[in-house]
């Protein structure tokens, strides 16, 4: 399979491949918002972490940094036109899943499958040194879907779930699942740019990671939640009032 044509078993494998990283990604996704959830209730000091931009920017770029460093590892079996058959037979497997499962969600992934069954054909040339100006513009046309689709809904998820553990496992699905749909852009950026991009996201993760623990915590301006419990004692004729904390921020 390391040839430079794509076979009907190299696809196949890849596919499967593909969709153990993405599994891999989101647990990745689930044991991040574990992690800083249990760092802020021992370490460091309580804090509303569901809506900490600082750590969701950090899950983010190391995210994209694990799975560059997975197509590396993926590149060693596939090539490029197999990688990206792969990606766009995943995309149409996920398309039908949504179907079924998920009446009217399957355009998420559609479009996506139909712009990388297309890319073989119209990318070549991905040899040279320098990059075509065709080659950066089909490229770029060919993220249009995904780029549309999928940026909106990573930001939807963050603004209605938070960095939860739901919040972060989609996060990490729905990030997953983008950068399948970038393949061909995934690619070119690691046959170019791999060693800067991965120190960039590689600093620019703990850069971030440590501006989240150092700012997300309680205040006056954050307060952290409770729920009051009203309760009426009607032999006594008393109401009363209790608090889920020790003590209740005003």
């Amino acid at each position: 399979m390391r040839g430079d044509s794509a076979t009907l078993l190299s696809v196949l494998l890849g596919a499967l491949a593909l969709f153990v990283t993405i599994a891999a990604v989101s647990a990745v996704g689930f044991g991040f918002v574990e992690g800083i959830e249990r760092l802020h209730g021992s370490l460091l000091p309580a804090g509303p972490v569901y809506e900490s931009a600082f750590y969701f920017g950090a899950l983010i770029v190391l995210i994209f940094a694990l799975w560059l460093l997975l197509i590396l590892f993926l590149r060693r079996w596939l090539s490029p036109d197999s990688l990206i058959l792969s990606s766009g037979l995943l995309l149409l497997i996920a398309s039908v899943a949504f179907a079924w499962w998920l009446p009217g969600a399957s355009f998420v992934t559609v479009w996506p499958a139909l712009a990388l069954a297309l890319a073989p054909f119209l990318i070549q040339d991905g040899s040279a040194e320098k990059i075509p100006l065709r080659r950066v513009l089909l490229i770029l046309l060919i993220s249009l879907p995904a780029l549309l689709i999928f940026v909106s809904m990573i930001g939807s998820f963050f603004e209605a779930l938070g960095l939860t553990v739901p919040g972060g496992s989609a996060t990490g699905l729905t990030l997953a699942l983008f950068l399948v749909s970038l393949t061909p852009a995934v690619e070119e950026v690691r046959r170019t740019w791999l060693t800067q991009l991965l120190t960039i996201s590689g600093v620019s993760a703990l850069l971030l990671f440590l501006v989240g623990a150092a700012v997300t915590r309680y205040s006056s301006v954050h307060p952290m939640p409770s729920s009051m419990l009203y309760a009426l004692d009607s032999d006594r004729k008393l109401a009363l009032w209790a608090n889920d904390v020790a003590q209740a921020d005003t």
